[in-house]
């Protein structure tokens, strides 16, 4: 538990509270009062990281702020990837691809409106990048444009299941703003999506 010590800082000339819409532009000073089980595990974590206890906290707070709110408002589950391989073990090809269809199809849109973002294709992006990426680590991304549209790479640490599952659900989503498969190439730890722009008629 955190206990924040109510302490002013001016950004451009307005005052904000720890909690208020802050600008990531320029550091805030704040101050804490921590419990000394919380501080000596922090102060353990920068020292592994090797990095200073005011960068681990930063980053630990901008997880809560980007992410981790909205995981416990919205009751999203964290699942460990021993888990979700014995769950995908289960399940025969056909079926993960099936299974990523689906939840390609409702999963996004859901998901950043629950966010209070729009559907759009930056967005989309972001929902990549920082949510599913970043903070649930379902893969490392690299989107590439090409004269005809797109090469997306996922790396991630899971198995082949995953990564069919990952080739789908992407290939759904893209579907729906105008990317139509051409090719992909599957491993056990990545999936590389080629997809072509549908021409409007």
């Amino acid at each position: 538990m955190l206990i924040l010590e109510y302490n002013y800082d001016y950004i451009d000339g307005e005052a904000y509270l720890l909690g208020a819409a802050m600008k990531r532009t320029r550091n805030a000073a704040v101050s804490f009062r921590l419990y000394s089980d919380v501080l000596k595990g922090l102060l353990e974590e920068s020292q592994r990281r090797e990095i200073s206890l005011s960068a681990l906290v930063n980053s630990v707070l901008e997880n809560y702020v980007d992410f981790g709110r909205f995981a416990q408002r919205y009751g999203i589950l964290r699942i460990s990837p021993t888990t979700i391989t014995t769950i995908m073990n289960q399940l025969s090809y056909e079926d993960v691809e099936r299974v990523a269809r689906e939840i390609g199809k409702s999963h996004p849109k859901e998901f950043l409106a629950s966010l209070g973002l729009e559907y759009t294709i930056q967005n989309l992006s972001k929902l990549m990048s920082e949510y599913l990426g970043k903070h649930s680590q379902w893969f490392e991304e690299k989107i590439t444009e090409e004269p005809n549209g797109l090469l997306v790479h996922l790396r991630h640490r899971l198995d082949r299941r995953w990564s069919l599952f990952l080739k789908q659900y992407v290939a759904t989503i893209l579907e729906g703003f105008g990317y139509r498969e051409r090719e992909s190439t599957l491993t056990d730890y990545s999936a590389s999506i080629r997809l072509n722009r549908v021409k409007k008629q």
